[in-house]
């Protein structure tokens, strides 16, 4: 997962050209951050099932038997709830590392 956040920063930091400043980084390292959570949301959810699942709550105990009985009685849609605020906390989080990874001396000279 790591390489895949650092694949879509640098992917999308190179996209600006040559002009990268302190906006395009932040902003390349939101969406790296948003790209990240939107790729292991679903596994999220369902670890967050398991650990709150009660015994008697019709859940299958198993993880993969858990994914496949929440897809089929509540929808894809359901691997991916509370994704919206989770990309809004990342972003600017993300956007923060990316900028101290770049050093911001350099990026506001």
């Amino acid at each position: 997962m790591l390489l895949y956040v650092l694949w879509s920063y640098f992917y999308l930091k190179q996209s600006f050209y040559y002009h990268t400043g302190p906006l395009e980084v932040a902003i390349s390292g939101g969406v790296a951050g948003a790209c990240f959570w939107s790729s292991v949301f679903p596994t999220d959810v369902v670890k967050s099932r398991v650990q709150t699942g009660s015994n008697n709550s019709g859940y299958p105990k198993g993880f993969l038997s858990l994914t496949y009985t929440i897809f089929k009685r509540e929808g894809i849609r359901a691997l991916y709830k509370g994704l919206g605020p989770a990309i809004l906390r990342c972003f600017p989080a993300n956007a923060a590392l990316f900028l101290a990874y770049e050093g911001t001396e350099r990026l506001l000279k």
